[in-house]
């Protein structure tokens, strides 16, 4: 890459910043921020030093606090170190040519600002040294540190000796959050869904892991969290029409006006039969009306409380790993994002080959459960199992498709196993599955039960386990 000089550097940051300061104007205000910030990480330190970075802070603070871009409230910030007479140049000559130049500006600031931050700290440590100011193995320390986490958090020295006041974050606080599952046994053994942590759902194609996975997803919204969907398979669509399916036989069980059977007409609700009726639901039987009114209704109740994304571009333009990075700290930041679904690992484009790198993918999304800025996250992954394992039963890895083995970077894998009917080889029944914790990084315990599902929502049921030794042949044994 040739240097820059500073006057292109400075053009770049006029551009940048024309658009920034107009958007809410003029796009709704979600566009240039959310990429140039969220996506690709663009900080004050990567424009130039002067008006440029203040104007930068100015709008970041604003920004993040869900505030106008106006003159009047930059004001109050920037104290009179910029000049509305600027301002007012940027706005005016904010124009399509630098709306249509945004991304490369944003990546021209964002390589050259970098450069610069190592430069400046080349600067100070000379001086320093020249001075006499500084211990010479301590400056060295220091500038190793810099010029190696540009851009990044500053790496802290951690000692033994040192650890009373880390560990009194956790021995003097309250419990982390853990969110239950409502499946006891899955509960007990993993702690359910927990912050920094990734759980992958492995099984054969149709073993109910998406139907699981909204299901879990959907506790989650209702204990406080913030979940989102990733499908890579799915359509936002179809996945809205998913929950609808679940809340609607979740209302028809509990308004308790008709006692529930899985082959009763009234329950009959999918989501693809929704996708097919189109308005002609409302011509089904009043009670079923109802129910799916209700649920139409609370899922618009939920608001940005759950968030979809798909693969078009539109809904996040979900395709390879960067672009799962991009939703998620997207989602963190705008919506408070802490517990997200992806649909599935496999699809996940990895290196320009699908099904491929099983191994390398896991270990990516492994990095992304484990971010904690601006807050800590949790991941459930869903995964595709192989011929073998589809047949293997045994030993702790899930023989997850593709190459490598995901349970060398999941914290839990658990395996979803269809139910055969009795004295059948090749017939499974529709409502229920076999619930498997196969893989626990942080201890020993590994247990199975049969869950329950609705055949055609897949709500799991209340009261939805028992326990697997009291099942022979799929059928359960009374004592």
């Amino acid at each position: 890459m040739t240097l820059l000089n500073a006057s292109i550097w400075q053009s770049a940051a006029d551009d940048v910043l024309a658009v920034l300061l107009t958007e809410q104007y003029t796009d709704k205000g979600t566009n240039g921020f959310n990429r140039a910030v969220h996506e690709c990480g663009l900080m004050s330190y990567h424009l130039p030093e002067g008006k440029w970075r203040d104007l930068m802070g100015a709008i970041l603070d604003l920004r993040l606090g869900q505030k106008a871009v106006s003159w009047n409230n930059l004001a109050s910030i920037l104290s009179g170190r910029v000049t509305e007479q600027w301002y007012t140049e940027l706005v005016t000559l904010c124009d399509v040519t630098r709306i249509a130049d945004f991304g490369d500006n944003v990546t021209l600031l964002m390589d050259y600002g970098s450069r610069m931050a190592v430069v400046d700290s080349l600067e100070q440590a000379a001086k320093d040294l020249r001075d006499g100011d500084a211990n010479i193995d301590e400056r060295v320390n220091l500038l190793v540190s810099d010029i190696t986490t540009v851009g990044e958090t500053k790496i802290v020295d951690e000692t033994a000796g040192d650890s009373d006041a880390r560990l009194a974050l956790v021995f003097d606080a309250e419990p982390p959050p853990v969110i239950p599952t409502g499946i006891g046994f899955v509960d007990d053994a993993i702690g359910g869904l927990r912050e920094q942590r990734m759980l992958v759902l492995a099984g054969a194609y149709k073993s109910r892991k998406t139907t699981l996975m909204l299901n879990w997803l959907l506790r989650a919204y209702r204990a406080g969290k913030r979940p989102a969907v990733l499908s890579w398979e799915n359509t936002i669509t179809m996945t809205m029409m998913q929950l609808i399916a679940m809340l609607a036989v979740e209302w028809l069980i509990q308004c308790g006006r008709v006692t529930y059977a899985p082959d009763a007409p009234v329950f009959w609700i999918s989501a693809d039969g929704l996708m097919q009726a189109g308005r002609g639901y409302k011509r089904w039987a009043s009670l079923k009306v109802e129910a799916l009114d209700y649920a139409r209704a609370e899922l618009k109740r939920m608001g940005d409380g759950m968030r979809f994304y798909d693969r078009t571009p539109s809904g996040g333009g979900l395709s390879d790993l960067p672009s799962a990075r991009a939703v998620i700290r997207r989602d963190m930041r705008l919506y408070g994002g802490d517990v997200f679904g992806l649909d599935h690992q496999g699809l996940i484009d990895a290196n320009g080959e699908v099904f491929e790198h099983t191994r390398s993918v896991s270990k990516y999304l492994q990095g992304l459960s484990r971010i904690t800025e601006p807050h800590s996250i949790s991941l459930i992954v869903l995964a595709q199992l192989n011929e073998n394992a589809i047949a293997n039963t045994s030993g702790y890895s899930a023989g997850v498709k593709g190459g490598g083995d995901t349970s060398a970077n999941a914290d839990y894998v658990l395996r979803t196993t269809p139910v055969k009917l009795p004295a059948t080889e090749d017939k499974y029944y529709d409502d229920r599955i076999e619930l498997q914790v196969k893989h626990n990084r942080w201890g020993a315990t590994t247990a199975r039960e049969i869950v329950m599902f609705h055949p055609e929502s897949g709500l799991v049921m209340p009261h939805q386990t028992v326990t697997f030794d009291s099942m022979v042949n799929g059928k359960k044994v009374h004592p």
